[in-house]
């Protein structure tokens, strides 16, 4: 079962958006078996930085939070993004991944970015779109292999804290080669790592981020 937790004075999801969730979330529990079945999201008053008219983070397993630009010009477009963000927040709910109460941890902002290198590569593979976050396709391989020495020098307590930092990293920048350089380069890592050990993202949910960057050092 869904339950939104929205003020509606925010937002009040649509049946569209609805429809929507409930759809990526069915596909997510068929692959993700260990997820709960019931799950809360919530809309949040919340700036939509993403460039695709939703964002979000997994606040808890089973909770997600979700900022909606109400008024994106393209809401077919939208839905196809909301999609894809379910899936990347079921699967941090999978590796144990979320903002508070995590299963896991990381040393260095290179082990975040593995996690969120997997978590898009597993919603690409199950979306109707390619997230802008996982096409690293116009880097430089020496680019990407620069992101990957200097994200492993960043502490993950200096990343997780600092918002500005943060936002350099993992958010969109004015020069759209520059953005998003967390999830693009956990992305290619966690490609190369899939083609040489012939697994999928499913497969990875539960490896540690050392296991796949020693493999693709």
């Amino acid at each position: 079962m869904i339950t939104y937790d929205t003020d509606a004075s925010i937002y009040s999801p649509t049946l569209a958006v609805r429809e929507c969730i409930e759809s990526a979330f069915r596909v997510a529990r068929e692959l993700l078996p260990e997820i709960p079945a019931d799950i809360t999201v919530e809309f949040k008053d919340r700036p939509e930085q993403s460039g695709v008219g939703v964002s979000g983070y997994p606040r808890t397993v089973g909770v997600v939070v979700l900022a909606w630009d109400t008024e994106f010009p393209d809401p077919l477009a939208q839905l196809s993004s909301l999609r894809t963000e379910v899936l990347h927040q079921a699967y941090h709910w999978s590796q144990g991944y979320t903002f508070e109460s995590p299963t896991v941890t990381a040393q260095t902002a290179l082990d975040i970015a593995v996690y969120e290198g997997a978590a898009t590569a597993f919603a690409r593979e199950h979306s109707t779109t390619t997230p802008l976050w996982s096409d690293y396709d116009p880097l430089a391989v020496s680019t990407l292999q620069s992101w990957r020495n200097e994200l492993e020098t960043v502490p993950v307590v200096l990343y997780a804290s600092t918002r500005e930092l943060w936002r350099q990293w993992a958010g969109p920048q004015a020069d759209p080669n520059d953005s998003w350089r967390t999830h693009r380069v956990g992305t290619w890592i966690v490609d190369q790592y899939m083609a040489r050990s012939g697994t999928s993202p499913v497969d990875l949910r539960h490896l540690p981020p050392n296991e796949i960057l020693e493999a693709t050092a």
